[in-house]
């Protein structure tokens, strides 16, 4: 796995910057984005490139961005 392409989306700095140190230390590739509309532009960006991530470390309730808060309806 050494070498992967990885992505972690947190709104939440300290567990965004602690688990990419942590990947990055395992020899992970890691890029980071503080938002779900900024990890949606990263990966547009990767695919664009050619270079698209392999694994993405994504923070269940995104501000803005969590289904399961959303009203029925």
């Amino acid at each position: 796995m050494q070498g992967k392409r990885v992505l972690v989306v947190d709104d939440n700095e300290n567990a965004r910057l602690t688990l990419g140190s942590l990947l990055g230390s395992m020899s992970f590739k890691v890029d980071q984005a503080e938002s779900g509309r900024a990890a949606i532009g990263a990966v547009d960006r990767a695919e664009t490139q050619g270079m698209p991530y392999e694994i993405v470390f994504l923070d269940w309730e995104m501000p803005g961005m969590d289904v399961s808060r959303r009203p029925n309806g």
